[in-house]
């Protein structure tokens, strides 16, 4: 037996009406929940926009200063500098120079690896060129200690990448570490590919926010500590993912960071 109802009916009516009623609710939940995501999502962006514009902002004033103060030194006609101050001055004017320089790439670098548009140009590296490369390209005159397990497996990477990786690595092991402390680089064989540990003999990272040091923007704030972006780990960590390797932060036995790569061998590829 079909019951019919009059659609024409009140107790009819009553149920469109607050059927109706009830779907206009859902969508203004929807609506609301939409503006809100939209405004954390705004809000959000402008935090990290006024982090980075004002952590750039810093990093980008001191070397800047440095440069002019030595370029209005230089072509002072009444400063009688000798031989030995001016080729300081000139060799503090390109230090600062190469770290401007950084400063601009790691910013580029950033923004592929957001946009996740890393173009690799893989190649057979030899460990012992990838190190050399490094310590070339770093040129700061803080002691090494390099040691690298014999007969280390090739990998398949951008050398220009990963040299970058090692670069940004070995100067936030400088910045941070000790003074005096010499800063260490360590190769070896490692789970079917090789593991590269760059060691620093400094205060550390808490290990209640290790988890965080590769985050965009994320820097420790102590008394003391160096001026930085907060960009260095970030990069390396989408550099080196996008080689299928991976990166952490561990405390180095008797205090200080160590930063642990581990890349696929390349006939692990």
């Amino acid at each position: 037996m079909c019951l019919q109802t009059n659609p024409s009916s009140p107790e009819s009516l009553r149920i469109v009406e607050s059927s109706a009623a009830q779907a206009a609710m859902a969508v203004e939940r929807v609506r609301l929940g939409e503006e809100a995501r939209h405004a954390q999502l705004v809000a959000e962006a402008e935090r990290l926009q006024t982090t980075m514009l004002n952590a750039v902002s810093h990093d980008l004033q001191t070397p800047i200063s440095s440069i002019q103060g030595a370029l209005d030194n230089l072509g002072d006609p009444e400063l009688d500098l000798d031989q030995e101050t001016i080729q300081g001055l000139v060799q503090l004017a390109r230090e600062q120079t190469r770290r401007l320089s950084r400063l601009v790439a790691n910013l580029l670098d950033m923004s592929r690896v957001e946009a996740g548009v890393t173009p690799l140009r893989l190649e057979p590296v030899e460990i012992a060129d990838l190190l050399g490369s490094a310590l070339q390209a770093w040129g700061d005159g803080r002691r090494l200690d390099i040691v690298i397990e014999p007969e280390l497996p090739m990998v398949r990477g951008d050398l220009v990448l990963l040299v970058q990786v090692l670069v940004n690595l070995l100067e936030n092991a400088a910045k941070y570490g000790a003074a005096g402390d010499s800063v260490e680089l360590l190769a070896a064989r490692e789970n079917g590919g090789v593991e590269l540990r760059v060691v620093d003999h400094g205060s550390g990272i808490p290990p209640d926010q290790r988890h965080r040091a590769f985050e965009k923007f994320y820097r420790l704030r102590r008394p003391g500590d160096p001026p930085g972006t907060g960009l260095g780990l970030a990069i390396c960590q989408g550099f080196v993912k996008a080689h299928g390797g991976t990166i952490r932060a561990e405390e180095t036995p008797g205090g200080g960071t160590t930063i642990v790569i581990w890349l696929p061998a390349e006939e692990e590829l």
